[in-house]
């Protein structure tokens, strides 16, 4: 993936969220996540597999705690690594 500048950045990250999140396509996660990709969020459970499946059965327990209609908020954040010729 090319480097993107800030406003890609930013519209690649909302993009995500609207399909993996709020429409619930999991098939986002083959999009989105690289093959060695790790999921660290704070109440990720041990043992996920790397690259998108990790993120992939995140979520979908999380649909299942969180039944249609409920409300989730979350907070994320997202780092770009430098450019290689900076």
């Amino acid at each position: 993936m090319p480097v993107m500048d800030t406003g890609q950045a930013k519209e690649f990250v909302l993009r995500h969220f609207e399909d993996f999140v709020n429409r619930k396509d999991l098939t986002a996660a083959d999009r989105n996540f690289a093959p060695g990709s790790q999921e660290h969020g704070s109440d990720s459970p041990p043992g996920l597999p790397a690259g998108p499946e990790g993120p992939k059965q995140y979520l979908a327990a999380a649909f299942q705690r969180f039944p249609a209609g409920g409300k989730l908020a979350e907070r994320w954040a997202y780092l770009q690594p430098p450019h290689p010729a900076e």
